[in-house]
């Protein structure tokens, strides 16, 4: 597979340079999209949405913060979205070391 990988990451390289205005062709859409499918069978249970959902919206809503700011702030809350989703459908409540005891 890593084989395969770098191959095909060279044909890119290769063929990329001869392609002209490569905007024009929409492909910056196609990657988007390409990553949406891969993500979708992924979204299984209510963690999953939650994270998924979250992050997207977030993403939408800091799109214009410097920096990438939005990009990072998208990934944890999606993540803190899917582990409180988690705590909540297996019933998990959170104490302190010392009321656990």
């Amino acid at each position: 597979m890593y084989a395969n990988w770098i191959l095909c990451t060279l044909v890119g390289l290769i063929a990329g340079q001869y392609i002209e205005n490569p905007q024009n062709w929409g492909l910056d859409f196609a990657m988007i999209v390409t990553f949406i499918g891969i993500l979708v069978p992924f979204v299984r249970n209510r963690p999953a949405l939650a994270s998924v959902l979250v992050a997207g919206i977030t993403a939408a809503l800091t799109y214009g913060l410097p920096n990438k700011l939005g990009l990072i702030a998208s990934a944890i809350l999606g993540v803190m979205a899917g582990v409180i989703a988690s705590w909540s459908k297996r019933g998990v409540s959170v104490t302190t070391p010392e009321e656990g005891e």
